[in-house]
């Protein structure tokens, strides 16, 4: 019996092959697919490959079975021990053959997908470090990947260089390279630049008038509720709550549901006068805290509405609260727009949704004021804890572990 295999691009093409050369009759020994030529796994092809006879004997006996009993079925399966020319075994198993070539093809290109992209990501990730190292060329090879990670932890340019430098000052050449060493400086002294203001505690004349202004979204009410459940739930002070947030009808509903549940008073007011009469209308509790609707930085008028209110009641302390989530570059526009307020500590919320945990450290650097409480999750009253230097150092400043893969030493 004679052999020969026939390659095309699709089983179609192949077939035609086949009965050009060995005729209708010819046997289909074996297929198969799969993807050749290209180069350096770049422009493959799908390839079909029949291997076929053309056995005059075995054609013979085909013929004469042919003439002696009737025509089967053309789906009808061959005889035992009858040969299978190409056109029955084309009716039989073609559609097994182009099921099999494509969940080959599926496979094969699935994983040639995942060499390619993870070639492109070494790629991109050279290109990275070497256009960076040209940009900057004050940070030391040895440190590099210490100031890739500080940025990828939202770390702004200016304090990820500061800190690199910092390990330059305080620890010898021979140390760079000792990542646990190079982070315990680093942690000690982020630590040293955030300044908090610990929790607030009853002090001075009751009672105690505490506002929370900021943009819209970045949870003053519910802050407000664990705080006012921390105070009389856990502390024993009394607590008066007051909103001045009449622009959204959820928000003065919400307030109102954490207000029953802890029972605490709630007082909705709608100017500053009222604003005025609500606080001496608490005179007997320890705390009050005021709820305000949350101003856009480009709301002018909203901006100076609110100051009217603030000024009606000089609060004794007023809070900015400003999301975690909020990129560097939207941060330092709000916080350039509220410090016209006397802004007295900053609660920072949402730690949780932090793209990055450098974002605490630029707060704090841009706003110049003391953080007093961060917040992490919707829980009330738990999920709120006075500022930590420690344990947010520990956060901005990534674990060894954390670090990118050096790919060239």
């Amino acid at each position: 019996m004679k052999l020969k295999t026939f390659k095309a691009g699709s089983m179609r093409e192949a077939l035609a092959l086949v009965k050009r050369e060995l005729g209708g009759e010819a046997v289909i020994l074996g297929t198969r697919s799969y993807r050749g030529g290209g180069f350096l796994g770049l422009g493959r092809r799908n390839v079909v490959e029949i291997t076929a006879s053309a056995d005059e004997a075995a054609l013979g006996a085909a013929a004469r079975a042919g003439r002696r009993a009737p025509a089967a079925a053309p789906d009808a399966a061959p005889a035992p021990g009858a040969p299978v020319t190409m056109d029955a075994r084309v009716r039989r198993t073609y559609g097994q053959l182009v099921a099999d070539a494509r969940q080959q093809a599926v496979n094969v290109s699935a994983a040639e997908l995942r060499g390619e992209l993870n070639g492109l990501k070494g790629l991109v990730h050279d290109l990275i470090r070497e256009t960076r190292a040209q940009r900057t060329p004050d940070v030391p090879a040895e440190l590099f990947d210490l100031y890739v990670s500080l940025l990828s932890n939202e770390v702004a340019d200016e304090l990820a260089k500061e800190l690199v430098k910092r390990i330059c000052s305080e620890l010898p050449e021979s140390e760079w390279r000792s990542p646990y060493r190079v982070r315990e400086v680093l942690v000690r002294y982020v630590a040293s630049r955030i300044e908090v203001a610990g929790p607030t505690t009853l002090e001075g004349r009751t009672p105690r008038v505490i506002a929370f202004i900021g943009p819209t979204g970045v949870g003053k009410t519910t802050t407000i509720a664990k705080l006012a459940a921390q105070f009389k739930l856990r502390q024993g002070h009394s607590v008066g709550l007051v909103t001045i947030d009449t622009y959204r009808i959820a928000a003065v509903d919400q307030l109102r549901t954490y207000a029953e549940i802890i029972d605490v008073p709630l007082k909705v007011v709608l100017t500053p006068r009222e604003l005025r009469r609500a606080v001496e209308e608490f005179r007997d509790k320890d705390f009050v805290l005021i709820d305000t609707a949350g101003r856009s930085q480009r709301d002018t008028l909203k901006m100076n509405e609110l100051r009217q209110f603030l000024e009606a009641v000089r609060p004794d302390e007023t809070h900015l609260v400003l999301s975690s989530a909020t990129s560097q570059r939207t941060v330092s526009g709000i916080i350039e727009k509220f410090s016209e307020f006397k802004i007295d500590r900053i609660i920072l919320t949402k730690l949780d949704e932090a793209v990055g945990f450098g974002i605490v450290l630029t707060v704090l650097e841009r706003a110049r004021q003391k953080l007093s409480y961060v917040t992490a999750g919707q829980d009330v009253p738990d999920d709120i804890e006075p500022g930590d230097p420690r344990k947010l150092a520990e956060l901005i400043v990534p674990s060894p572990a954390a670090q990118p893969e050096r790919l060239a030493k």
